[in-house]
């Protein structure tokens, strides 16, 4: 909290909430609000659903994806490395990568971990006037078969796949895409590589270098570029450029292997 409002941002400390204790809380600098906790209620199963190993908080699911937690939450932001930049300086996180277009020198993406992980914050950039928006959340699954059968299950129920599964070039990860009934869009991730490189220097991709698409033979949907809650009025990375735009900035998603 006092690295927080040591940047300027004040929060506000509450008694805590459901499942959790004693909280900061406050907004972040391009609009997301934020809570800091440390004391949180441990989840106990319903009775029959026990796990038999006691490390297991409930007995593995039998459904398609059967995720195993909440690997990570991407957000939107006017200005990505300057997200970046506050989130490391003011909490801690590890800056892994940022994505800059082909076309022009304009930062569309980052990913920041606390951990080993690639990520388990991703920031995207919005140039809509509303702040706060998250692009989507993701859960991680044990292996890139449980993925696979998600997209199975799908298939042959109707639920339509916005992009994947495939693999991202920026963390590696096995990723599938789709949106869940309330229009929010959701995320399963497995594989990945672990980085434990304590003086790690977050490289500058290239869409062309397969940043979004490992094998670059896919064009990503522009569709993934819409964050939530819906943006008010026009926005260029939503609806794309404008035609007074496109002369300096051609889409980059229309290509295949971009992204």
């Amino acid at each position: 909290a006092q690295r927080v409002e040591a940047t300027g941002v004040q929060g506000s400390w509450t008694a805590g909430g459901h499942g959790y204790g004693k909280a900061y809380e406050f907004t972040g600098p391009y609009g997301h609000p934020m809570r800091l906790f440390f004391d949180v209620e441990k989840f106990v199963a319903e009775p029959g659903f026990e796990s038999t190993y006691p490390d297991r908080p409930e007995r593995r699911s039998s459904h398609a994806a059967a995720p195993r937690f909440l690997d990570h939450v991407t957000v939107a932001s006017s200005d990505v490395r300057g997200f970046a930049k506050w989130y490391n300086e003011a909490l801690g996180f590890r800056v892994m990568a940022f994505v800059d277009l082909d076309e022009a020198p304009i930062t569309v993406f980052s990913v920041l971990t606390t951990n080993e992980k690639s990520h388990d914050l991703g920031v995207v950039l919005d140039t809509s006037s509303r702040a706060g928006r998250v692009n989507h959340i993701a859960f991680w699954v044990d292996a890139t078969e449980d993925l696979l059968r998600t997209a199975d299950v799908m298939m042959e129920n109707g639920t339509a796949m916005e992009y994947g599964p495939s693999i991202h070039g920026v963390g590696e990860q096995n990723f599938l895409y789709f949106r869940d009934p309330s229009g929010l869009r959701v995320e399963l991730n497995s594989g990945g590589y672990r980085n434990y490189v304590p003086d790690w220097e977050a490289n500058t991709w290239k869409p062309s270098e397969g940043s979004n698409n490992f094998y670059k033979n896919g064009a990503m949907p522009h569709s993934m570029t819409e964050s939530f809650p819906p943006a008010e009025g026009f926005t260029a990375t939503e609806e794309g450029a404008s035609p007074e735009m496109k002369e300096a900035l051609l889409n980059p998603y229309a290509k295949q292997g971009r992204g």
